[in-house]
């Protein structure tokens, strides 16, 4: 069995929060053997990488004359959770956005990085008009 929650709002900053807070929610509401650090530290990497993500979406609406929504859809199943997050801004193709410089120390450009980092797997695809940033996480003690 797959649980899924969708929660869609305006591209706006003051939405980030409640976004990644329903990420950390669904990780800690799991039911799992695991170790509770695990468990928290689980939840910690959803609550960042919804994070960057929706910050990322809502930057990238901001340069445009519109009002878009963003949506996160979340799904947990028995050995894995995933997010996604979508938006209808241009289309970008995660795989041609290189890994910062980190010795030149950016502003900016770390998003996409630490997701990888923290995630199993992030893939993007373009559908419907729709960007669509897939982050998927084995479930801890599976």
């Amino acid at each position: 069995m797959v649980d899924k929650l969708t929660l869609g709002f305006p591209a706006h900053f003051k939405y980030v929060r409640i976004a990644s807070v329903l990420g950390v929610q669904a990780a800690q509401f799991i039911d799992s053997e695991s170790d509770p650090e695990e468990l928290l530290e689980f939840a910690h990497a959803f609550e960042l990488a919804i994070s960057e993500a929706v910050t990322n979406s809502v930057k990238h609406q901001r340069s445009l004359s519109r009002s878009s929504k963003i949506v996160v859809e979340i799904e947990i199943s028995r050995t894995e959770m995933t997010v996604a997050v979508m938006d209808s801004n241009p289309h970008f193709d995660i795989t041609q956005i290189p890994a910062p410089e980190l010795d030149a120390h950016p502003e900016n450009g770390y998003g996409i990085y630490i997701m990888r980092k923290i995630m199993d797997r992030v893939e993007s695809r373009r559908e419907n008009g729709w960007n669509i940033l897939i982050m998927t996480k084995k479930r801890p003690g599976v």
